[in-house]
């Protein structure tokens, strides 16, 4: 709960205000607020440049001239012609998807999660979707784009409620949001009182409303603004030492939500039309103690910034489109020769005109000269070759750098990577997974928090995919070690479960051990020579009575 001066604590979920704080908010606003920050705008060319590879064909034709470049000589109908014969062979966004396929190969699981956090999780966004199908979308987005960010966000009636029990009956929940990078316009950080954390964060969306004859659908751009600040010591008079502005405490997390007006009206409270105009659609305040936004990195470059980790992928996904456009062109001209006539005379038609040649089936020609001779010439094929071998290349490049995703490397993980050996936490997906568990487990503290309850569950992410345990042949092994009495049960449960053989989720709790039915031990090996027995040994006895 976030306590107010002079106010009870802000209820569970959100508070709509009846006035907006117009020092934060204003009623209307011009279209600058559609515009990226400054450093969003730097980032975001490498954004557009692997979201057209992304959206396919279709769009990287619609980018046209910017990714295959038009010929000096080239007409304008021979290049569309050109561009509409291109088609995109995706590694790209195939190799990103299936990095991001092995981390789901097991779904992420839950462990000391209590039932309500348990249920929350079948539908992490009211549309259906449960913890593992949201996650895999919001990883490839971050692996796409060099990072991706995860809002949790509150849907509620606003009317008072005496307890959650109320609340959630009225269909009043937390809900996560996937906010994908190229939507977020800017995100800032702010000095609190214990750590560096988001203090501003905004970004576009899309709407659709159906018209009360449920006759037509309005799509309507939006723009969510979210906004908190740090506690502010008070101004003293430099020469009296004065109060001039006294201090002021952390601010509530604040949010407000504009639309923009397509077809007119009046704006909030002013009277203005508002045609074109950024108005007021929503405000309020939330629960929580900090903007509930959490990002997931894979290549971080900044506060809230990414910039997409396989660029390199990328450009050569772009050098292969165009040499693909070179190459189906090429084999459209060359496949039909060319008749080439030579020796032919004035030959003039029944009419005086000069007579042209014709060629179709069951066609033929005439001409009057005995030096005429007609031949096709076709294209020696050099070329081709030289082009299908550099498309060849251009693919094995391609597939080695997509192979970069499960290779081992050197790369810097998030603390949780320290939990597991080193030898499972140098390759880019593993660290890229870990990364992704960190910001379910933040989601799941944020969405506790907004229903006023202790979280005790954490999330587990697959990170388990170096070998291939489709088989479960190793699992003879382990059973083998454990009858040796290498293993305990234990680890027999835990290796079972990293090959699927039993559920990850699933709570065993091994039998108690019967000794009678533990497998034997050999007998240890002496390491020095035993004792004889010297009980009818008469030459030993004979020494001792001689002494």
């Amino acid at each position: 709960m976030v306590d107010i001066p002079g106010n009870t604590p802000i209820p569970i979920g959100t508070t709509l205000l009846a006035t907006p704080p117009s020092a934060i908010f204003p009623g209307q606003i011009g279209i600058a607020i559609a515009s990226p920050s400054p450093i969003f705008t730097q980032v975001r060319l490498n954004w557009s440049i692997v979201d057209t590879i992304w959206g396919g064909t279709q769009a990287m034709r619609l980018a046209g001239k910017r990714f295959l470049p038009q010929e000096p000589e080239e007409l304008e109908n021979d290049y569309i012609r050109r561009l509409s014969r291109t088609t995109l062979h995706n590694f790209y966004k195939r190799s990103i998807q299936s990095g991001v396929s092995k981390v789901f190969a097991k779904d992420p699981y839950l462990e000391d999660a209590n039932p309500v956090i348990t249920s929350f999780c079948a539908d992490v966004d009211t549309q259906g979707r449960n913890l593992g199908q949201f996650a895999k979308g919001l990883l490839e987005d971050g692996v796409n784009h060099g990072v991706s960010y995860l809002l949790v966000d509150y849907a509620r009636v606003p009317q008072d409620y005496s307890n959650l029990a109320e609340e959630q009956t009225a269909g009043n929940r937390p809900y996560w949001v996937h906010v994908q990078a190229a939507n977020v316009l800017d995100a800032r950080s702010a000095k609190f009182a214990t750590s560096e954390r988001l203090s501003y964060f905004k970004f576009e969306e899309q709407v659709t409303e159906l018209s009360d004859d449920l006759t037509h659908t309005t799509i309507f751009n939006q723009i969510r603004i979210f906004k908190q600040d740090p506690a502010k010591p008070a101004v003293l008079d430099q020469n009296t030492g004065a109060e001039l502005v006294p201090a002021q405490g952390e601010t509530p997390v604040y949010f407000a939500v504009y639309r923009q007006q397509n077809t007119g009206g009046l704006a909030f409270n002013t009277g203005v039309s508002n045609a074109g105009n950024w108005v007021l659609k929503n405000w309020g305040q939330l629960s929580v103690d900090s903007i509930p936004a959490c990002p997931i990195y894979t290549n971080k470059i900044g506060f809230f910034l990414g910039n997409p980790p396989l660029m390199d992928l990328a450009e050569l996904n772009i050098e292969h489109w165009q040499a693909r456009s070179d190459y189906n062109n090429i084999l459209h001209i060359v496949q039909v020769p060319i008749l080439l006539g030579t020796g032919f005379g004035a030959e003039l038609d029944e009419k005086g005109g000069k007579k042209k040649l014709k060629i179709a089936v069951n066609a033929g020609t005439f001409t009057a000269s005995a030096t005429a001779k007609l031949k096709w010439i076709e294209h020696g094929g050099a070329s081709i070759a030289a082009a299908r071998i550099n498309i060849q290349d251009l693919e094995d490049r391609m597939s080695a750098l997509g192979l970069i995703l499960t290779a081992q490397t050197s790369g810097d993980v998030t603390a949780t990577a320290h939990a597991i050996s080193s030898s499972e936490s140098n390759s880019l997906l593993k660290s890229y997974a870990l990364n992704l568990q960190d910001t379910l487990n933040s989601a799941l503290d944020f969405t506790a928090e907004y229903l006023g309850i202790p979280n005790t569950a954490r999330v587990v992410v697959n990170v388990d995919y170096a070998v291939d345990y489709t088989s479960n042949t190793t699992m003879a092994d382990v059973l083998t070690a454990f009858n040796a009495g290498v293993i305990d049960q234990l680890t027999v449960i835990a290796e079972a479960k990293r090959r699927n053989v039993l559920d990850p989720a699933a709570v065993i709790v091994p039998p108690p051990v019967n000794e009678s039915s533990t497998p034997a031990k050999p007998a240890p090996i002496a390491s020095t020579p035993s004792t004889p027995d010297v009980s009818n040994d008469s030459s030993v006895n004979a020494g001792t009575t001689n002494q």
